[in-house]
């Protein structure tokens, strides 16, 4: 008490500076609580409203505990103390006395005996001067800045009163329901909660949401029509606002409400009292549920009760309404997640919490708050241009893509920008980004620009360090385009941008991805072709191979290829006139118009359907079922028509092939073909949670199946007729009658995967009968006429082994890349299609999706280095930090000899080299003539091309003059296959090498030197 009398009688300025130091400890309390909070997002919402309270409780507790307890080295205390002795207030002098006894008498000061003894033989009252009691006036900005934050708080306390005093009013004018049924509901409600409190139940004015309000005696106010309601909605109602009695919520909204009173200008304590509120609805929301309520009923009669009501705003601070507009969504979302932890804390832990967070707030009040730097993930390096010149001004920028369900020709979602920077004068830059959402699976791009100069892009293996390499700048060529069309007319007004741009050599380029984002504006640019025609392209270097879109009336969408040049600064390009193709879609043979439906052209370059994409167009079907397409020229059109999602789920896609030759159109109605519904929920094996975002999709047999429908598949895999889970897992899709597989593939990659070979799954031989890793299959033979078929699918969660990397030298390894069965592509179900090669983190690797019953290889490469191992990993190793030690890497040569035993000219390709991850047959040992032959079809090998792991190094083999080929840099103890593609012959060798071992392979006969390739 001594402290904060002796405070008050120093000053305005002091006072405001005690006050700060407070509000600064208080909001390091909310930011930690609310780092504490977000970390528990998988918790039960009792218990983060816990968190969130008890934040608050140690907020508002700093300023009295700080005013209370004794100082522990606080400098700006020991400042108020050194200034309150010198206080002419508390100065003793001779010309007022009597000022200073009064002073000394308030502050009860232990003045020692001779100054009491001089107190009292001081001259009397009458002649003291007015001016004695100057002292405790308050000027200068400490006094003005103590009276701004006593407004608000008197602001904030007059809201309150506000909303107190037009509860009061409500209750006063509300009359209190005693009729038996809503007695009785009440009562029952109480009982299933546990309830034992006796509360009010009151029936206000119309269209008033129900509200709690009242600590000793509390108090449920219901609308009027709320007599209307059906049973449903009155025990939701009741059973939620007497949860609220249950919890003791009014106290907690106090604590909200002091903290907004005490530190009013924090946004920090108006959003921690905020997502107190938000806690505490969904906390009710889980003991609603725990008490045995369905949560589809309760999120409906919930939904009811916000779209028919309306929160008065003025009863904020003293009741608590049921529905609020805000956050409705995702207490809805909770309400129905299954996955949800609704366990609400016991007593004795919330008991213990409080007294620790007090004790927290003592500590914190009596000692010196210390601002602490918490560094996060920094990205540095260099920007240089020609001549290895710094650049200033360049722009940086660090991506994040992740990988997704989406086939090759679907649009990729925009990469996420992670952060961006400029280089100073020495071409050096630091950004901080954030990596806390960044997976193992997720790939880092850097991408580096600046005006007159072309783009320069790198990988990043992680975010924690200095990038290597600088990245280096070439000066731009800009480039004029002209587009016309066949008869050399200019197109004007035609929609232009870049899609890919890719260095000729080899290396890092953009992808749509990247290009989709406003961080590269001169790149991403759409541009519109001028009255001759004409665009620029500009923050190109030469020597990169482009892929350009065009959008123009007439022309449709067409892709472009271009490749710029130093000598190249002007070039015309030419557009064909777009293919039309134009119909009717329906519903079956002489259906309705499958409204909704959409149809989708991509146009070929060669005349099956196959070669280079050369653009595409979309359309979805109007009322009267009609479509026209302006799709690109080419050799040929691959159509597709897809169900509408909304009424037609039944109903299969179906496709066309047109070849346009010299017609200008073309006319193709579709029929879409009625399957049979198939409809479930995706959910996590052993939890029961949905998993949203699985793709559902169906493979039907051909050979064997009286009811395969020609015509109703897609072209590739990634573009078939697919359903996407929802929220709560569920799924509706049409499949082909007769036999078949349903599959599913999760949203991420952690999840462990089925096996079937080619042969089972599409009922027949074919080749090649590799291996498909969906997450999840079920076997299927439906008839046409058999209804709806309900299937729920379980997929399994695996485990996610973690590890670091150390070289052959015992120092981390920053740099690798590694590859397993495991590593699927999200959009493919096999390896030998669907090859992903995944960096490492720093020194660090993570893994998800391992088996805990199995175990496979896994390869690891530092090519740089020139180190690498292969080693077997099992889920069972989850939650170790396993170390993998890289060891020196291997070479082989082999020799490529014809027939006669002559080495093959230099500068032949004519072998591959392939790592194999299961064992199997090679492509080398199966062509379809073979296959054929044979009349059977072995089980392919999981293997993935070597050039996938070491692009650099095996892009440009050749032999050389004597017909010899080295292959660098291998994986010790990998098995590797030197394949040579030639018809109707076996042509391969395997073998493996040790640490630092060069290897000769020998002869490998070519047969067919012609052919071979």
């Amino acid at each position: 008490m001594d402290d904060l009398l002796r405070l008050l009688s120093s000053g305005g300025a002091d006072c405001a500076m005690a006050g700060l130091a407070c509000a600064a400890k208080a909001a390091g309390v909310l930011a930690g609580t609310g780092l504490l909070a977000l970390g528990m997002k998988e918790g039960a919402a009792a218990t983060r409203h816990m968190v969130w309270g008890l934040g608050l409780a140690g907020a508002v507790a700093l300023l009295p505990l700080a005013l209370t307890l004794p100082r522990w080295g606080l400098p700006i205390l020991s400042t108020l103390a050194g200034t309150s002795a010198m206080n002419p207030a508390t100065e003793v002098r001779e010309a007022d006395p009597p000022a200073v006894a009064v002073v000394a008498s308030a502050v009860e000061t232990d003045a020692s005996s001779v100054t009491r003894r001089t107190l009292e033989f001081r001259e009397p009252a009458s002649r003291i001067e007015p001016v004695a009691v100057a002292p405790i006036l308050w000027p200068g900005p400490g006094g003005w800045l103590l009276a701004v934050w006593s407004a608000g708080t008197a602001a904030v306390l007059a809201w309150c009163v506000l909303g107190w005093v037009t509860v009061w009013r409500l209750g006063r004018r509300a009359e209190r329901i005693t009729d038996r049924l809503w007695v009785e509901e009440a009562r029952e409600a109480a009982v299933r909660l546990g309830v034992t409190r006796c509360v009010t139940l009151l029936r206000g004015g119309p269209m008033a949401m129900p509200l709690t309000w009242g600590v000793l005696r509390p108090v449920v106010l219901l609308p009027a029509e709320a007599d209307e309601w059906p049973a449903e909605r009155r025990r939701a109602v009741l059973m939620h606002e007497l949860a609220h009695v249950l919890r003791r919520d009014c106290l907690t909204q106090w604590l909200g409400l002091a903290a907004c009173a005490a530190y009013w200008f924090n946004p920090l304590a108006w959003w921690a009292a905020s997502r107190l509120m938000s806690e505490r609805e969904q906390a009710c929301d889980d003991l609603v549920l725990e008490a045995g309520e369905r949560p589809t009923d309760y999120a409906t009669q919930l939904l009811g009760v916000a779209r028919s009501l309306r929160p008065a705003p003025a009863l904020a601070p003293a009741a608590m309404a049921m529905a609020r507009p805000s956050g409705l969504e995702r207490r809805l979302l909770a309400i129905l997640d299954a996955r949800r932890n609704r366990r609400a804390p016991a007593r004795w832990l919330m008991a213990t919490c409080l007294l620790a967070v007090l004790g927290v707030s003592a500590t914190l009040a009596a000692v010196r708050l210390v601002a602490r730097e918490v560094p996060g993930s920094v990205v540095s390096g260099l920007v240089v241009g020609p001549n290895d010149k710094p650049v200033e001004g360049a722009a940086v920028v660090v991506f994040v893509s992740r990988p997704s369900l989406r086939s090759s020709m679907e649009e990729p979602a925009p990469a996420k920008v992670l952060g961006r920077g400029l280089s100073d004068a020495q071409g050096r830059y630091r950004i901080e980004v954030s990596d806390d959402q960044v997976k193992a699976e997720d790939g880092l791009l850097l991408v580096a620009t600046a005006p007159g100069f072309g783009f320069a892009a790198r990988t990043l293996a992680d975010l924690t360090g200095p990038v290597g390499e600088p990245s280096r700048l070439e000066a731009e060529q800009p480039v004029e385009m002209k587009l016309v069309d066949l008869e050399g007319s200019p197109v004007t007004g035609a929609e232009v941008h870049l899609r890919a741009a890719y260095p000729s050599s080899g290396g890092q380029g953009l992808n749509l991805d990247t290009l989709r984002t406003d961080a590269l504006p001169v790149l991403a640019v759409k541009s519109l072709t001028d009255a001759t025609g004409r665009f620029t392209l500009r923050g190109i270097a030469p020597g990169h191979s482009l892929s350009i879109q065009v959008r123009a009336a007439g022309f449709g969408r067409q892709w472009l290829q271009f490749q710029t040049k130093a000598d190249v600064r002007a070039a015309t390009l030419a557009l064909g006139r777009a293919h039309i193709v134009e119909g009717r879609v329906t519903l079956g043979k002489g259906g309705p118009a499958a409204v909704g439906a959409y149809v989708r052209a991509q146009s070929m370059s060669e005349k099956q359907g196959m070669g280079q994409y050369m653009g595409e167009a979309e359309a979805t079907i109007a009322d009267d079922g009609r479509y026209r397409l302006e799709a690109a020229p080419g050799g040929s059109v691959r159509l597709e028509v897809y169900p509408s999602p909304e009424g037609a789920d039944a109903y299969l896609l179906r496709g066309e092939h047109v070849v346009p030759g010299d017609s200008v159109s073309s006319h193709v109605d579709f029929a879409l073909p009625r399957g049979v519904l198939v409809r479930g929920r995706v959910t996590e094996a052993g939890t029961g949670r949905p998993v949203a975002g699985a793709v559902v999709t169906h493979r039907a047999h051909q050979r064997n199946n009286p009811y395969f429908i020609k015509g109703a598949v897609a072209w590739f895999n990634g573009d078939e007729q697919k359903a996407v889970t929802a929220v709560d897992g569920s799924y509706r899709l049409g499949v082909m009658p007769g036999p078949g597989y349903l599959l599913v593939r999760g949203p991420t990659a952690d999840y462990l995967h089925e096996e079937l070979s080619a042969v089972e799954l599409h009922g027949e031989r074919i080749w090649p009968n590799t291996r498909h890793y969906p997450d999840a299959l079920r076997k299927l033979d439906l008839k046409p006429d058999d209804g709806p078929v309900d299937l729920d699918l379980q997929l399994r969660r695996g485990a996610t082994v973690r590890g670091h990397l150390v070289g052959m030298d015992g120092q981390p390894v920053r740099d690798a890349v590694l590859c397993s069965r495991w590593c699927l592509a999200l959009s493919s179900m096999t390896i030998n299609f669907g090859q992903r090669v995944m960096p490492t983190r720093g020194d660090r690797f993570e893994l998800a999706g391992c088996a805990s019953d199995s175990s496979a290889p896994v390869f690891f490469l530092d090519a740089k280095q020139q180190q690498g191992a292969v080693v077997e990993l099992s889920g069972k190793q989850a939650g170790q930090d396993l170390e993998v030690k890289l060891q020196p890497c291997g070479s082989a040569t082999v020799r490529l000899v014809d027939d006669q035993g002559k080495p093959l000219r230099p500068g032949l390709r004519s072998a591959h080299l392939e790592v194999v991850m299961t064992p199997g047959a090679s492509f080398a040992d199966l062509t379809p003539d073979v296959v054929n032959r044979q009349m059977q079809s072995p089980l392919m090998a999981d293997a993935i091309m070597v050039g996938n792991l070491d692009h650099e190094r095996f892009r440009d083999l050749k032999t050389d003059a004597e017909g010899r080929m080295t292959f660098p840099i291998l994986i010790p103890g990998a098995t590797y296959r030197v394949l040579v593609f030639n018809q109707l012959v076996k042509t391969q060798i395997e073998f493996t090498v040790k640490p630092g071992e060069a290897r000769d392979l020998g002869d490998l006969v070519i047969h067919n030197v012609d052919q071979a390739g």
